[in-house]
């Protein structure tokens, strides 16, 4: 069985990690700009907030540049389409595949030769969704967090949040039709390697209470990347 490789590239945006700080540069910013296509500037410009604004700018300035690397174009050649089910896939190849997930502290993307599913969250996010299980998740899934211990409730409502989610991206399907639907083998009850049906998910606590899940064929062979002054630099993990 072959190895599914996947690439995974984190740039912190909170105070401590100024990743959007990029932006600064009315050059970097230009150019960032002028990568969006016709869709993707219009939602750019709906932002009412400056920050998720540029978060949503330099994620995908980011990953269009790393696919234009392997692809061996300039970056804004790079272009999307949306299959049916809401998947962006490459116009440019057929043969190489990505994920991008942000939020209010990171951006997180993946690049890889097969098809694959990635999402990141802030566990500290607003509104406390953990204490309502049941509204998000099938009963098997919504009972082993209720169930959990309190001190770790939270972080296993993500676990499974972002398993969810990083599914329906790689499958391109609403999350409203998995999510009654989605359970797992066996409980996620800490970070690791699981099996969901032939598909790999590795899910990993990173800095600044974020949960990363990431979906592929198994066995999954991940290699991390992460934003250093000028450029991504190869680390051992994100933790």
């Amino acid at each position: 069985m072959l190895n599914c490789s996947i690439y995974i590239y984190y740039l912190g945006v909170t105070e401590s990690e100024p990743g959007l700080a990029l932006l600064d540069s009315k050059l970097k910013r230009r150019q960032a700009e002028a990568c969006l296509d016709h869709a993707e500037r219009n939602r750019y410009q709906r932002f009412r907030s400056k920050k998720s604004a540029d978060t949503f700018l330099l994620a995908r300035y980011l990953l269009k540049t790393a696919l234009a690397k392997k692809l061996r174009c300039q970056a804004c050649d790079v272009d999307f389409y949306i299959e049916d089910g809401g998947k962006p896939l490459l116009k440019n190849s057929d043969a190489l595949h990505f994920s991008l997930s942000h939020c209010n502290k990171a951006i997180v993307f993946a690049i890889s030769d097969n098809n694959i599913g990635l999402d990141v969250e802030d566990r500290d996010r607003k509104g406390s969704p953990w204490r309502k299980p049941q509204t998000f998740f099938s009963e098997q899934v919504a009972k082993d967090i209720v169930n959990s211990d309190p001190d770790v409730q939270q972080q296993r409502f993500f676990r499974y949040w972002t398993a969810m989610e990083a599914l329906v991206k790689w499958q391109g399907s609403g999350i409203f039709q998995l999510r009654q639907q989605f359970t797992t083998a066996e409980p996620l009850s800490h970070d690791g390697v699981f099996q969901f049906e032939e598909k790999s998910l590795i899910t990993q606590s990173l800095k600044d209470a974020l949960q990363l899940c990431v979906v592929g064929p198994s066995p999954l062979l991940p290699t991390f990347y992460e934003w250093r002054q000028q450029g991504f630099i190869k680390v051992d993990s994100l933790t």
